[in-house]
C-alpha cells in the first residue's frame, strides 16, 4: 500500500510539475503572455508532459528509494532531512538529462512531491487518476481554444 501510494503521490507532483514547466517553457519562448503563449504551452505540454509523466515519475521513484536506503544505512542521521538531502540529490542527477530544462523541471518535481507528502501522507489511485485527468483536460481545453479562436 505504500509504494502503491508513493507512486500516486508521484504522478500528481508529475502532473503539476508537467503544467508548470511547460507554462515556463512558453512565457521564456514567447517573452511575455499573449495568445501565442497559449500555443506554445499545449507544444510543449505535449511533448514534455509524457516525458515527465513517464521519466519524471520513475526517476523520482527510484530517487526515494536510493536515498532512504542511503539514510538508513548511515547511523549518525537518524531524521527526515538526510533522505530529502539525497533524494533531490538524485533529482537533480536524474534531471541531468537536458541540463538545464530537465534539472529545474527536476527540482520542481521534487518540491511539488514534498509538498504533497507533508500535506498528505495517503494517496489513492483516485486522486492519481484526477491528476492525470486535470494535465489532459487542460491540454485539450488549450487545443479547442486554439482551434476556436486562433
Amino acid at each position: 500500500m505504500k509504494i502503491e501510494s508513493m507512486l500516486c503521490r508521484k504522478v500528481i507532483a508529475a502532473s503539476g510539475t508537467s503544467l508548470l514547466i511547460s507554462f515556463l517553457l512558453a512565457f521564456n519562448y514567447v517573452k511575455g503572455i499573449d495568445f501565442n503563449t497559449i500555443g506554445w504551452w499545449t507544444v510543449y505540454l505535449m511533448y514534455s508532459g509524457p516525458i515527465i509523466i513517464i521519466y519524471g515519475t520513475l526517476a523520482s521513484f527510484i530517487s526515494d528509494i536510493m536515498a532512504g536506503y542511503i539514510s538508513k544505512k548511515i547511523p549518525l542521521w537518524p531524521q527526515l532531512w538526510p533522505q530529502r538531502l539525497f533524494s533531490l540529490l538524485f533529482h537533480i542527477a536524474f534531471g541531468l538529462i537536458l541540463w538545464q530544462v530537465s534539472m529545474i523541471a527536476a527540482v520542481i518535481f521534487f518540491v511539488l512531491d514534498n509538498v504533497l507528502d507533508k500535506r498528505r501522507p495517503v494517496y489513492s489511485m483516485k486522486r492519481a487518476a484526477v491528476g492525470l485527468g486535470a494535465l489532459v483536460g487542460c491540454w485539450l481545453y488549450m487545443i479547442l481554444l486554439i482551434n476556436f479562436i486562433g
